[in-house]
């Protein structure tokens, strides 16, 4: 079960169809998430309607899992720094 202290940010991205395609996801992403862990946040959750096919195919390329899930709306985590037992 996840929580607020393995996933204490939150994160929420909107790109007008003018500026899909243009790698701006993971460009911000990438920023985001590097920024997080010097900071020493553990993860990052977001929530996605589960119509929203193309955001659940992009975000899980980029490594977020499925933390929980009901009829409307998806749950995603993504780990930034994983504990030393994590790694073994």
């Amino acid at each position: 079960m996840c929580s607020v202290i393995d996933y204490p940010a939150h994160l929420h991205i909107d790109l007008d169809e003018t500026h899909r395609g243009m790698k701006l996801g993971p460009k911000l992403l990438d920023a985001l998430c590097a920024h997080l862990r010097e900071e020493g946040v553990p993860g990052i959750e977001l929530g996605v309607s589960t119509d929203n096919q193309g955001a659940i195919r992009f975000y899980e390329r980029y490594g977020f899992t499925k933390l929980k899930e009901n009829k409307n709306e998806i749950t995603m985590g993504l780990k930034l720094i994983c504990s030393l037992y994590e790694r073994q």
